[in-house]
């Protein structure tokens, strides 16, 4: 239940400063990343508009690259990222007379399951990130090159 609230407590902090900037906006665009607006964003804009809002909101989920693109084209009043922004899309907003603040909504991670028939075990972080960038193309190559002894 806590994790809920301060998820809903970002989200409203954020829509407060963007309607406190735009007065005029009838309705508030958020677009970016599919992580945050295929589901969690949804629903906190369907709670925030429970309390009692007016305010109305489009959430496209398209990735988290289109979020600095939208902003800066002005197409979007909220972007959502679900990785930190790049220094490059950092220098670009500010370039263009634009304050980045970045809010941790929530984090997402993975689980690494092996088959009990599979002899791999103790896969360090390293080679778990190997496996989900596509630095190798077989688990007889990814073992040789992750595991220790393997």
């Amino acid at each position: 239940m806590r994790f809920r609230i301060n998820l809903s407590l970002v989200f409203l902090l954020t829509v407060a400063c963007v309607v406190s900037t735009n007065t005029n906006a009838q309705t508030i665009t958020m677009k970016g990343s599919d992580t945050l607006g295929d589901e969690m964003v949804p629903k906190l804009v369907e709670a925030y508009q429970k309390s009692g809002s007016s305010a109305t909101f489009k959430v496209e989920a398209l990735g988290s690259s289109d979020a600095f693109t939208a902003l800066l084209d002005g197409s979007a009043e909220i972007g959502m990222s679900s990785r930190p922004i790049k220094d490059s899309e950092k220098q670009k907003l500010a370039d263009a007379g634009m304050m980045v603040q970045e809010h941790v909504a929530g984090v997402d991670m993975i689980a690494v399951i092996v088959n009990e028939k599979n002899d791999a075990n103790n896969i360090p972080l390293d080679g778990v990130k190997m496996i989900f960038t596509g630095q190798v193309e077989t688990w007889k190559r990814r073992k040789r090159s992750i595991c220790p002894g393997g």
